[in-house]
């Protein structure tokens, strides 16, 4: 069950032995203040009472919710930006399209149906006579998607990240708690998990190539035919991507727009590659 907090032990050693996997949690240093996993539950409780299109999340589903029946179950996960701090000098609004995310899931009579991220700078977002209170101009605070009857397109918990990884070496081979990561240009219910190897793992790229050595996976949704897959990091593009923003109104309420360019952070890789298993793990030199 995605998000659930009965999700059984990691056989890694030191990983969530008794109980639930512990997962890495770094907001960006520079980065505007962030919002608690308790005030995004509640930001996306009310949201998806107020404002959610049930169509639209239906569609995602391919079956119908309950709407009226939804309440969040399970853990909220945190979901780090691919990206570098953005200029504090850019509107809210636009540095949230490039911010880390919460993510809720929501279960009806029939399970888990529902996934809104919130972004976890959403700080200028409020609660009145329990109704959200939006900022204007408002944007990049919450998106909903349906989670698939058969479950190919919903995010997998750490522990069975760790268990996907487990089970590709045949043996415990993870080092410390995964991270959650979102993708660039994708949507945040599609973020992976960031999982580090005690011990180098020979990999080929799926669609064939040269074999490579890593010591990181990716566990998650790759590709338009869904399903959880893992994947080898990339090394980050350098030049980052550019995109058109909104940057202010004009005399007239008109909006300004410039083209900017957002760098990717440097800690840790934002880009895979599906891989397919080239040999056993081998200690490194």
């Amino acid at each position: 069950m995605p998000g659930s907090e009965a999700s059984g032990r990691a056989s890694t050693p030191g990983l969530g032995e008794d109980g639930p996997l512990e997962v890495v949690r770094r907001p960006l240093a520079d980065a505007p203040p962030e919002i608690s996993a308790a005030t995004a539950r509640t930001f996306a409780r009310l949201w998806i009472r107020d404002f959610a299109g049930e169509a639209y999340l239906e569609r995602g589903r391919d079956a119908q919710i309950d709407m009226n029946a939804l309440e969040p179950c399970g853990r909220v996960f945190y979901a780090a930006t691919p990206f570098a701090t953005p200029d504090s000098s850019l509107p809210l609004v636009v540095r949230k399209g490039f911010g880390p995310q919460w993510l809720v899931v929501f279960c009806d009579g029939s399970g888990p149906s529902v996934m809104v991220a919130v972004n976890a700078w959403a700080t200028d977002v409020h609660v009145r006579q329990d109704r959200l209170v939006l900022p204007q101009p408002f944007g990049n605070n919450f998106s909903g998607r349906g989670i698939t009857i058969d479950r190919r397109w919903v995010l997998p918990t750490p522990e069975e990240a760790v268990r996907w990884v487990e089970a590709l070496l045949g043996e415990p081979r993870v080092s410390g708690p995964p991270e959650l990561v979102l993708v660039p240009q994708i949507i945040p219910q599609e973020a992976r998990w960031h999982v580090k190897l005690a011990e180098d793992l020979l990999v080929s790229p799926r669609g064939g190539g040269p074999p490579v050595r890593t010591r990181e996976l990716h566990v998650g949704v790759f590709g338009e035919a869904g399903g959880v897959t893992i994947g080898v990091p990339r090394r980050n593009p350098p030049e980052g991507i550019e995109r058109g923003i909104f940057i202010a109104f004009d005399s007239l309420g008109e909006p300004v727009r410039s083209r900017r360019i957002f760098r990717y952070r440097r800690d840790i890789p934002v880009l895979a590659t599906p891989i397919a298993v080239a040999g056993a793990p081998t200690r490194s030199p």
